[in-house]
């Protein structure tokens, strides 16, 4: 799509695949039927701003009204979630308070301006704007240790509330535990074996 009057602004599937190379995308949050990128996609019915999408690889070209700054908002508060990267796709707009307040010498975020303007959907023309792919990573879960990964997961599932990504937070500790509990045993095991 490209029209002043809209603010869907469809991806250029070229600059996409480059990205889907590097990334392996697995949730397109701000889709429809048509035009999604991920074969997990939400729609404008489904809201992808109340959806979870912890442990996903995300991109998402969200709608640049005023509601961007809920996207940008959204994007940093997901990234904190284990396993989760976003790649975000907006207008390059570095004197919004949501760039500083999200994006700019944030820890795991890495922006990337865009050289030149992108031409989106099947438009013919540039953008009349710039662009910027911006990265938010979660911390690498290889700075936790089980307790806390467990601990993190309870975290997550409470604030979620009732939802299936609330539920598979509660699985994922779960399964934390069970490793924990082997583990344990497998130390009191080679402990008896050498006191013997």
């Amino acid at each position: 799509m490209f029209s002043s009057k809209s603010m869907e602004w469809a991806t250029p599937q070229n600059f996409f695949d480059k990205l889907n190379d590097e990334f392996h995308f697995t949730l397109d949050p701000c889709a429809d039927e048509f035009n999604h990128k991920c074969e997990k996609y939400f729609t404008e019915k489904d809201n992808g701003l109340e959806q979870c999408w912890g442990g996903y690889t995300v991109f998402c070209n969200p709608p640049y009204g005023r509601t961007v700054k809920d996207w940008v908002k959204k994007c940093s508060e997901e990234a904190k979630k284990p396993g989760t990267t976003i790649v975000l796709l907006i207008p390059a707009r570095t004197d919004t308070s949501y760039f500083h307040d999200y994006i700019y010498q944030k820890p795991n975020v890495e922006i990337r301006f865009i050289r030149g303007r992108l031409k989106f959907g099947d438009g013919k023309n540039s953008a009349p704007f710039p662009s910027m792919a911006v990265i938010f990573r979660s911390e690498p879960m290889a700075k936790m240790t089980l307790s806390k990964a467990i601990e993190h997961c309870h975290d997550i599932a409470k604030k979620l509330g009732c939802c299936e990504c609330a539920e598979e937070h509660l699985q994922l500790a779960a399964w934390l535990e069970e490793l924990k509990q082997f583990r344990e045993k497998g130390s009191a095991d080679e402990s008896s074996k050498s006191l013997s």
